[in-house]
């Protein structure tokens, strides 16, 4: 692969230039080549994200959430408010806003109090959610056979069962996450060593006694169990032998003691308090993170890690490369709305009364996007200071169409050397990449 001419070369330490359709899939070419790359230089280098983590963000909850979730209203809490490093959308605890407002805070500011506020919200609608994996291992999911639907809890209540690599207990041998969220291979890779199947099993149940609160009880596993008791019985066909109590009523003998019927019922019981306490803040960020990974897992992203849902991450914890990126944003504009809110510049929250403003100046058509023949229709921005040895580490995923032939780009820079120069970079690699299509010539 022919990188562009050096004598009009970018800043960036990284790039890739692919040709797409204009639905998002990329341009359709032989079976065994499914994407044509005009330029790359460094793609498969793990970089710093930055902000370009927010298109996994959003990819998440829009795969989570129907169109009339998107429309519920979610109350900001104070943690995710207080999330005021780098971008944010001025958020303020006890803020509500529905999901669609929330998903514009994320990618027109950048919001990183945005970003939290949505994972925690998404992560515990994820933690109460039965798992379809195991009820159905060819449900709806995220581009294998898991389902979308949370497996966390089947991940800690059936977590001995034999053969699981995916963390839900079922035997299937599939990609899964560890609970710091690193995904780990599974499949033929690590099912031919019986040794290498202890040690994963070892992990797992590591990690179940961890996910234990202090009182011993997994509220998880008891989630489980409640859905268990649910299940509808078979009536008896013949009654249950009468004894005689003490008093002579003839009543029929209890099942169970007082004591037991007591200790099923008090709110009180660590089971009962267990089963009734809602995932806090933490934990469903951690299953957010999760699907996160679940979701890169399900694309055969392999080089992309996440630390926190937004990208804001100053020891290099949240990474990628360009070509993973690519791959990324092309799943994502699947979604109508992603590409409805990534081509916004402007939006008005009704519920906050915010304007915000999308951080991609060419969008707006300022500073180098005033060429005739090229449209920028955004994806996401990103920087981050003092990364990779550079004061300033900008990044830019951004789609261009050729006006008169229609034709479609995506770019992704990572590591340009400032904020201005993400989209200088952009406009010379789109431009560049166009000269060598010939119906853009």
């Amino acid at each position: 692969m022919l990188a562009p001419d050096r004598s009009d070369f970018p800043t960036a330490k990284a790039w890739q230039v692919t040709r797409i359709t204009a639905t998002g899939k990329i341009t359709s070419t032989p079976v065994k080549q499914q994407q044509e790359i005009l330029s790359s230089s460094k793609a498969n280098e793990i970089l710093q994200t930055a902000s370009l983590t927010k298109v996994a963000t959003a990819l998440v909850v829009l795969n989570n959430c129907s169109k009339t979730q998107l429309k519920r209203k979610v109350t900001v809490s104070a943690t995710a408010a207080s999330v005021k490093q780098g971008t944010h959308a001025k958020l303020r605890a006890g803020d509500r806003l529905s999901i669609t407002e929330l998903l514009y805070g994320l990618m027109l500011p950048s919001g990183n109090d945005a970003a939290e506020a949505l994972a925690e919200h998404v992560g515990k609608k994820l933690l109460q959610r039965p798992c379809d994996h195991f009820n159905n291992h060819d449900g709806p999911g995220d581009g294998h056979h898991h389902g979308n639907a949370g497996r966390y809890e089947r991940a800690h209540a059936d977590a001995n069962a034999e053969g699981c690599r995916c963390g839900c207990g079922c035997g299937c041998g599939e990609v899964g996450e560890d609970r710091d969220g690193g995904l780990r291979l599974g499949g033929d890779a690590t099912a031919s060593s019986g040794k290498e199947n202890s040690t994963a099993q070892q992990e797992l149940n590591q990690n179940q006694n961890q996910s234990q609160n202090a009182s011993g009880i997994n509220p998880h596993a008891v989630v489980l169990q409640r859905k268990k008791t649910m299940k509808p019985t078979t009536m008896a066909t013949t009654r249950p032998p009468k004894s005689v109590d003490a008093s002579g009523t003839g009543m029929p003998a209890s099942t169970s003691s007082p004591t037991q019927d007591a200790a099923s019922t008090d709110p009180a019981t660590p089971i009962a308090a267990a089963a009734a306490a809602p995932p806090s803040a933490s934990e469903s960020r951690q299953r957010f993170l999760d699907e996160m990974h679940n979701t890169c897992a399900a694309l055969g992203l392999v080089n992309t890690r996440f630390r926190n849902p937004h990208g804001m991450a100053l020891d290099g914890g949240n990474t990628s490369t360009c070509e993973e990126i690519t791959r990324l944003c092309i799943e994502a504009m699947k979604h109508p709305l992603f590409c409805k809110i990534m081509s916004t510049a402007f939006y008005t929250c009704a519920s906050t009364g915010s304007v915000w403003k999308n951080t991609n100046d060419l969008l707006r058509g300022q500073p180098f996007a005033a060429k005739s023949s090229m449209k920028f229709g955004g994806v996401k921005t990103g920087w981050v200071p003092n990364q990779h040895g550079q004061k300033v580490w900008g990044c830019l995923a951004s789609v261009v169409t050729h006006r008169r032939s229609k034709e479609k780009l995506l770019l992704v820079v990572m590591g340009c050397d400032s904020k201005k120069a993400r989209f200088s970079d952009t406009t010379l690699l789109a431009t560049q990449g166009f000269a060598s299509v010939p119906n853009a010539q």
